[in-house]
């Protein structure tokens, strides 16, 4: 018995690092009761709700009847995701048990706010420790996510009131609502456990309802550990997850796991999770690379065709959690990402319908339909500041780029500042005429680009596979999404622009009734008497657009860089007038001619000291740091109270 125990444990903790079960708790001696009360702990004690239900309450589970003869105030989370179903309710466990990912205080993201700046005593992750647990001095355990043993239970009892999971479904494999409620129950506060679990259900019919796609496709959530592949059954809350969001597990998984949370996969069966979405969990980008490098995985349909997604530590804790307050934080995110991966989705970027040799998957783009690596090594990208920024971001570092020749011989990359480009090759001018021989050299397995290498695409595709995506007719969020689905990056694409609209959403709520009454215009200074409105398309033109601020008549329009000349300027002028400028820093004559002449100072917004200048190299470019950059400017110039010092007045 003591074997077979020391196996299980050993099983679920590898498992709960890859985003899996909880570790299993080994039975230890009962402690003496503590004959005291001892110091209060860090964590504040529970307070009764104001609409607490009548006590006693009396709830049962697989090991008897447990009565809670009053309100609780020093609430012990001992099940390894309880403390999310207390937190939502609005208790703070006086101690909470940990179970992987070195959180802080046990607690991750999506509950720390909950916490109220609170810091329970954490317990550790493997036994129960009762010496621990009883000197917290206890007036209620909950341990529903535990998965203690009956003799863990009596031990318990002789401490505080305990509850345990229920006996109709397996050890760790209770759903949320049921935990919701019975939590709900043991803290006097059934009726707002109602409303949580009604509002998390309302988000999953949401999603049911916009992704209809989900109806009855395969699915299967799977881990990898030791180059050996295991998948969730129905019964594990992963399996559920799926489940709950219209998908179906392959009726062969929910045979093989039969009353256990998971099945392992052999090698010669990975055909089982060859399904329409396949979600795989990691811990690291490192376990996620050496999936993608595996043939076996390479091989399978479901990664040839791009229908993978990987959930990173984050998201493979929400999903491994599954509770009240991880589902909303997993929705948000993981929803969009396997409607992305969904079979039959056109509107997922990148979504190719063709047939590809095996590790090859289809990928579509503004040139066509091409047969990309499905984990490509070897890129070469034939833009800088379009095709090399967003890769860079994402943590890809191309072998080569095209970037801009220097009279001294050399070369330099654009609007990359920050990011480490040592070891990229120079393969010649970003406007289109980089070096087929150069390139042909460093043996790319793909070649990117933007729409301006759309006329040298035929000799490029003779290389390698080749992909232009679009960065200028369209919003540019939407190309950097494509990029991240040519180079298997969503996840970290989707936080990047989740960040982004938290920016958006802030700074429109600054400025509150402002916004309905500001003008602002955007112009970009070229040379001699060319200028442009910066509109739709790159980054500062995303970011007035999802403004939506009032705009001069001429930026009101569909467009990218159209040009106008200082004749016309008058008609773009605004409250705020912000001149993007690439000629030179204040002070170079080309520019200050053109701030000093006499057309430009009738503009009102120089006349009112409204006019600002703007890098461009910082602010414009394919990548979420420009238009990160650029709100950044946005927020000195429309939130200070006082002119900044930038401001041209004379």
């Amino acid at each position: 018995m003591v074997h077979r125990l020391s196996i299980l444990v050993i099983l679920l903790a590898l498992l709960a690092a890859c985003g899996g079960a909880p570790a299993a708790t080994a039975p230890t001696s009962a402690p003496a009761a503590p004959t005291e009360a001892p110091a209060p702990t860090s964590a504040p004690a529970a307070t009764p709700a104001s609409t607490a239900e009548a006590f006693p309450v009396t709830i049962e589970h697989k090991y008897g009847t447990t009565e809670i003869l009053q309100v609780p105030t020093r609430i012990v989370s001992v099940g390894f995701n309880d403390q999310d179903a207390i937190l939502a309710l609005g208790v703070v466990p006086v101690g909470i048990r940990d179970w992987y990912g070195e959180q802080p205080g046990a607690v991750w993201p999506w509950a720390q706010d909950e916490l109220g700046g609170a810091t329970p005593q954490v317990l550790p992750a493997n036994a129960l420790n009762f010496e621990q647990i009883a000197a917290l001095n206890p007036d209620l355990i909950i341990g529903i996510s535990s998965g203690m043993t009956e003799q863990d239970y009596a031990t318990l009892s002789e401490i505080a009131p305990t509850v345990a999971q229920s006996a109709e479904f397996i050890d760790y494999g209770v759903p949320w609502q049921e935990q919701t409620r019975v939590i709900g129950t043991a803290l006097g506060r059934s009726e707002q456990a109602e409303t949580l679990v009604a509002e998390v259900e309302a988000l999953f019919a949401d999603a049911r309802a916009q992704n209809p796609g989900f109806a009855g496709a395969s699915a299967v959530v799977a881990v990898n550990f030791n180059n050996a592949y295991s998948a969730y059954g129905p019964q594990d809350v992963r399996g559920r997850l799926l489940t709950s969001l219209g998908f179906a597990i392959p009726e062969e998984i929910v045979e093989l796991a039969g009353e256990s949370f998971f099945t392992a996969i052999s090698s010669e069966r990975l055909d089982l999770i060859d399904t329409d979405v396949l979600v795989i969990a990691v811990s690291t980008d490192a376990e996620r690379e050496a999936i993608e490098r595996d043939p076996l995985f390479q091989q399978l349909n479901a990664a040839q065709q791009g229908r993978v997604v990987f959930l990173d530590q984050d998201l493979s804790g929400a999903a491994s959690f599954s509770s009240v307050l991880s589902l909303p934080y997993l929705l948000e995110r993981l929803v969009p990402l396997l409607a992305a991966a969904s079979t039959g989705d056109e509107a997922a970027p990148g979504a190719g319908t063709q047939n590809c040799p095996a590790g090859l998957r289809p990928f579509a783009h503004s040139a066509g339909e091409t047969c990309v690596p499905t984990n490509p090594q070897r890129i070469v990208v034939t833009q800088d500041q379009n095709a090399l920024l967003p890769l860079l971001e994402l943590g890809v570092k191309p072998i080569g780029s095209a970037g801009l020749p220097l009279e001294d011989g050399g070369f330099r990359f654009r609007r990359v500042d920050g990011f480490d480009t040592s070891g990229i090759a120079f393969i010649g001018n970003y406007w289109g005429e980089a070096n087929a021989e150069t390139i042909a050299r460093l043996q790319p397995d793909l070649i990117v680009g933007d729409a301006f290498g759309a006329d040298y695409y035929d000799l490029h595709s003779q290389i390698a596979p080749t992909v232009l995506i679009d960065v200028h007719d369209r919003p540019l969020d939407e190309a950097l999404l494509d990029f991240a689905a040519l180079v298997g990056r969503s996840e970290q694409a989707m936080r990047l622009r989740d960040a982004y609209a938290a920016r958006v959403a802030a700074l429109l709520e600054a400025l509150g009734e402002r916004k309905d009454s500001l003008s602002v215009s955007v112009i970009t200074n070229g040379e001699g008497a060319e200028f442009y409105r910066a509109d739709t398309g790159q980054a500062l033109g995303t970011v007035m657009s999802d403004l939506d601020l009032l705009r001069p008549t001429p930026q009101q329009g569909d467009g990218s860089f159209d040009a106008f000349s200082l004749e016309t300027i008058p008609d773009h002028d605004a409250d705020v007038l912000l001149v993007i400028n690439f000629a030179g820093d204040v002070g170079d004559p080309g520019f200050d001619a053109f701030v000093k002449s006499p057309i430009f100072q009738t503009l009102a917004a120089a006349r009112a000291g409204q006019v600002y200048v703007i890098d461009g190299t910082q602010t414009v470019g394919a990548g979420w740091t420009k238009m990160d950059a650029f709100l950044s400017e946005l927020e000195r110039i429309l939130l200070a109270p006082e002119l900044d010092v930038d401001v041209v007045t004379e």
